[in-house]
């Protein structure tokens, strides 16, 4: 039996050092215990429902525990409630480590679509500029006037005002 087979309360009792078997079953095999007590191929089972700590898990099992006279109850108790809070805590460790992966993905997919929006909206503004310094071109305003008209509406610096002129189309001056 690997170590994460084991049951909590088979965990607390090999830290009590208490000796105890363990059975299995056929998962597809469905079984009462009163079946199972009254089958003899079942016959090297315990017939004792108090040792049967599989079969009667909680109260039986305390019961059990309660006989062995070098720990009181309320030891193992602790001890049981203990782990079982670990537990807890690993689950939720690993809940905070799936939600970190989901945000992380979250976080690249919000990325990709921000440079996704950056690209269109550049893409945007360039044919904005080509299309208002082609209509200008076409009225003949000139140069200067369709370079202080671009720094206004497109928030642009000088020089790049400039160089978008030149390349629709207008003459160096």
């Amino acid at each position: 039996m690997k170590k994460n087979d084991k049951t909590n309360v088979m965990r607390v009792l090999d830290s009590k050092n208490i000796p105890y078997k363990y059975f299995t079953y056929k998962p597809d095999v469905t079984l009462t215990g009163e079946e199972i007590a009254g089958d003899e191929k079942y016959d090297y089972l315990d017939k004792d429902a108090e040792k049967l700590i599989g079969v009667y898990c909680g109260k039986e099992a305390e019961k059990m525990l309660a006989k062995k006279e070098e720990e009181p109850m309320s030891s193992i108790r602790e001890d049981f409630e203990k782990m079982m809070a670990e537990e807890r805590e690993e689950g939720r460790e690993e809940g905070r480590e799936e939600g970190r992966k989901a945000a992380a993905e979250e976080i690249k997919a919000a990325k990709k679509e921000t440079a996704t929006a950056r690209r269109e909206a550049a893409a945007a503004k360039a044919d904005g500029i080509k299309g208002m310094v082609m209509d200008n071109l076409e009225e003949n305003v000139p140069r200067e006037r369709v370079v202080l008209k671009l720094k206004k509406y497109f928030a642009i610096s000088h020089e790049e005002a400039e160089n978008y002129t030149l390349k629709y189309g207008y003459k160096t001056a």
